[in-house]
């Protein structure tokens, strides 16, 4: 039933209060979660080029970017490593070898930063490997096939 309005009924905007109260949607900085990409090496920093103003960072620029953050009031990260293609495999091997750069820029992080939020992408994966996962029928991908031999294969 639609009930014409003669005018524009402004109640739920008196106040402040009141309107904090209903509003839709409030975004804080407490809300943000930063993608930080870190790679191998020692004082660098590279432009990740498909991403313009976004770059990768070696572990020391990383957590001299991270604390920069965390002075902006930014208190979660997601962290993705990049790493050489023939140091992928099937398995993610590298992703759980100690020492590796991926798990000491969590821990050197996490040591200087204890207050930050960290997730973590592996990102590992051979591409080559990585695409039977995703099987194909007509031309489409079918997701909940993939995801069955995932649980087949993680099970």
């Amino acid at each position: 039933m639609h009930y014409p309005l003669s005018r524009r009924p402004r109640r739920l905007r008196q106040t402040a209060a009141i309107r904090a109260m209903v509003e839709e949607t409030t975004l804080s900085v407490n809300d943000l979660i930063l993608p930080m990409f870190i790679m191998e090496g020692t004082n660098i920093t590279s432009e990740v080029k498909s991403m313009p103003g976004i770059y990768r960072y070696s572990l020391d620029k990383l957590l001299d970017e991270i604390g920069l953050c965390v002075d902006l009031g930014i208190k979660a990260f997601d962290l993705f490593p990049n790493f050489a293609e023939e140091k992928k495999d099937k398995y993610a091997t590298l992703s759980y070898q100690a020492g590796n750069l991926y798990l000491e820029a969590i821990h050197q992080i996490q040591k200087k930063y204890p207050e930050v939020v960290l997730m973590t992408d592996v990102a590992m994966y051979h591409r080559r490997s990585f695409q039977r996962w995703y099987p194909r029928f007509r031309g489409r991908t079918h997701y909940s096939r993939s995801i069955r031999r995932w649980i087949d294969w993680f099970g």
